[in-house]
């Protein structure tokens, strides 16, 4: 029996939170039914009755997943994902578990929903993945579940699930969410081409991502190496003053770069007429991955997702260009 006094204090976003779903489930195996169910249904199987489940259970020295669903008639084991990415073949690995009188189907659940997942994992018949065009599942999916199981421990990891970004996005309007909806992740990238249309004159190459959801600008500025848009959730971003998804842009620099040492370190409100951006400098500026070691975020300009994606394309389009804009000619205004 788990007990949530004796989680260590070292652990790391992921392996505590897995400690505490652990304690939770624990404490309402009703709800770990319900979860079961859930991931069976969404994947095909057939349901089974809950018995309990294991945190990081132990099949080899090196191969200790997140988490064991155990039920009468399979098992399913779980990994786990907040802001990491999967380590090298590590689902690949997973599959090739056993346990004696056991069937295993692994199940990934992740908070982003950009994560690519190797073809020999997508068609391995024990790989449990929800029906339809997403290849594994959000912790989103499961939060109704969590939401309504009475009691005060429940309502805590509800709010528990929120401070991670775990809560379905509230649908604005005509759109719904860009980084769970293929649908809504397809318009948003089509807006691209108008709002490089708009920026005529700004930097030397503006141009969406092959993958995912990025915009890119390289050199708006003689000393800024790349402004880099994007939809995400606010793990991997610095603290601004809104939460939940939004929109950010991302300021590169050389490490080199004298705009590292001629910026101050503002953070606070900027006006953008008829919203205000939220300003984060970071100090000292940090390194992303996917770019060189060379280059570093030394701000970010960031608004509320729902603040972004509005009633038209063109309105939409319009707040994207006014956060750039304004962006630049705040960091102009600063000497960069």
């Amino acid at each position: 029996m788990p007990n949530i006094f004796l989680v260590s204090s070292g652990l790391g976003p992921e392996d505590r939170f897995t400690a505490h779903w652990h304690y939770l489930l624990d404490n309402y195996p009703e709800l770990g039914q319900r979860v079961a169910d859930y991931l069976a249904d969404a994947g095909g199987l057939s349901r089974s009755r809950y018995l309990g489940a294991e945190d990081h259970p132990v099949f080899t020295r090196e191969d200790q997943p997140d988490f064991l669903i155990r039920c009468e008639d399979y098992d399913l084991v779980c990994e786990h994902k907040i802001d990491a990415d999967l380590q090298q073949r590590q689902l690949e690995r997973y599959l090739a578990l056993t346990r004696p009188g056991r069937t295993l189907h692994v199940v990934f659940i992740a908070n982003q929903a950009d994560i690519e997942l190797s073809q020999p994992v997508l068609e391995h018949p024990g790989y449990l993945r929800p029906t339809g065009k997403r290849s594994y599942f959000l912790w989103e999916d499961l939060f109704h579940l969590v939401k309504a199981t009475p009691g005060r421990l429940a309502a805590e990891f509800v709010a528990y699930m929120v401070s991670m970004d775990m809560e379905p996005w509230a649908s604005t309007g005509a759109w719904s969410d860009p980084l769970t909806d293929t649908n809504a992740a397809g318009r948003l990238k089509a807006l691209y081409g108008p709002l490089k249309k708009r920026l005529r004159g700004v930097g030397r190459v503006k141009k969406p991502d092959t993958v995912g959801l990025g915009f890119q600008i390289q050199r708006p500025l003689s000393n800024i190496h790349l402004f880099y848009l994007l939809p995400d959730r606010p793990g991997r971003h610095a603290a601004h003053s809104f939460s939940g998804r939004g929109l950010y842009l991302m300021v590169y620099a050389h490490k080199g770069s004298p705009s590292l040492q001629v910026l101050p370190a503002f953070s606070g409100p900027l006006s953008l007429g008829a919203v205000d951006a939220s300003v984060v400098t970071n100090t000292p500026p940090i390194s992303f991955a996917g770019l060189s070691k060379r280059y570093a975020v030394m701000r970010e300009y960031a608004l509320p997702l729902g603040e972004v994606m509005l009633d038209s394309d063109e309105q939409t389009v319009g707040r994207m260009e006014s956060l750039i804009r304004s962006a630049i000619q705040h960091l102009e205004a600063e000497g960069a």
